[in-house]
């Protein structure tokens, strides 16, 4: 199914034109030519954002001046590395031109500040009123309208405490950072809207009361629940008839069109096969939207797991092995399967991670 998917979207974007105009990355990039070739203009020096003039009345952002000092055609299965601020205009030379641009987006200061910000003030109590210092006197003919030095002074120390006891709680900030630099730049993968409207069409590890609006990955999990026990499946009770006999369900086509979204039973076989080194245990793949990372504990001991802007619950003998399952997307059994039969806490997070569409099986 993703690979149908990814046929679909590279059909549709193969076409031989050139850049609407000179743009600017706030990411550095990687640009990959698959077919055909391209014509690549490039500023060497960068520009800041104050020299970043833009061209008006246009729904994306295009330069009005550009300037190019070095010149480079792609052919078939070259790469061009444009690190940020560099302005850059490609322009197709051949019918058949086919370009791949991967951009690698980090936070920028002013956004994890303001994220920072946001979140120290979810801790502040709601009913934590303003309280002005110095009372107005009725007296005063000037006292209206005044917010006095010790007023500023007031609301200075509210917004130090706020920010001095977010930034005292360890745990805290490292929920805040793993979230913010989780958490998607784009809408999140959602299913269908026909495919959640009836209980019936619900994957069997969803209740009728779970927030259809948010059926992210990470907002999924919650409603994951399995129990592997303390043993696993050998190889040689594993094949397709006993699947068969299991009555494990599938979801027709129009109901995972929004998401490769497998039952609980089917994420379970999935992670039994890996750990039993069955013949044909698949391969596992991060899926293509979903941003996986972990913060080691401060004695190393352990790891935190977050996933699409969330935390994730991780049991602790499954901690040690979150590095392996965050620093590859490709998972093979070869990798997978000793630390899957050590770990029933692993096995557990990742037939989740199967379930909610953050993994998926390699076809």
């Amino acid at each position: 199914l993703h690979l149908t998917r990814a046929i679909f979207l590279i059909a549709w974007t193969r076409f031989c034109c050139s850049f609407l105009g000179s743009q600017l990355r706030k990411e550095f990039g990687i640009i990959w030519q698959g077919s055909g070739q391209k014509r690549w203009d490039i500023e060497v020096t960068t520009r800041s954002a104050a020299d970043e003039n833009l061209r008006k009345g246009l729904d994306v952002r295009i330069l009005s001046n550009f300037a190019p000092s070095h010149s480079q055609v792609l052919r078939a299965g070259d790469a061009l590395y444009l690190p940020p601020r560099h302005a850059h205009w490609g322009v197709s030379a051949a019918a058949d031109c086919l370009t791949y641009s991967v951009g690698f987006r980090a936070p920028t200061a002013q956004e994890l500040v303001e994220s920072l910000v946001n979140a120290a003030a979810q801790r502040v109590p709601s009913d934590s009123l303003w309280n002005m210092s110095v009372p107005l006197d009725p007296a005063d003919p000037f006292g209206r309208g005044r917010i006095s030095r010790q007023d500023v002074a007031y609301a200075k120390q509210v917004c130090r405490d706020a920010l001095d006891a977010f930034l005292g709680d360890d745990a805290a900030f490292e929920d805040f950072l793993g979230s913010t630099l989780t958490r998607p730049k784009r809408k999140s993968r959602t299913p269908s809207a026909t495919a959640w409207q009836s209980p019936a069409s619900l994957p069997r590890w969803t209740s009728p009361s779970a927030p259809h609006g948010d059926m992210s990955p990470a907002s999924l999990l919650e409603f994951a629940d399995f129990d592997f026990g303390e043993s696993h499946m050998d190889s040689d009770d594993l094949d397709d008839e006993d699947a068969e006999e299991d009555g494990l369900s599938f979801f027709s086509l129009a109901e995972l069109e929004g998401g490769l979204v497998l039952p609980a039973e089917g994420s379970q076989l999935v992670v039994e096969r890996i750990a039993a080194d069955a013949p044909g245990a698949p391969t596992l793949r991060h899926a293509e939207t979903a941003v996986l990372a972990f913060i080691p504990t401060p004695d190393a001991s352990g790891c935190r797991l977050f996933l699409d802007g969330q935390p994730v619950p991780v049991q602790p003998d499954a901690e040690a092995h979150l590095p392996l399952l965050c620093a590859r997307s490709r998972l093979i059994p070869a990798d997978l399967s000793a630390p899957l039969r050590e770990s029933q806490g692993l096995r557990s997070l990742v037939a989740k991670l199967l379930a909610c569409d953050a993994l998926y099986e390699e076809l």
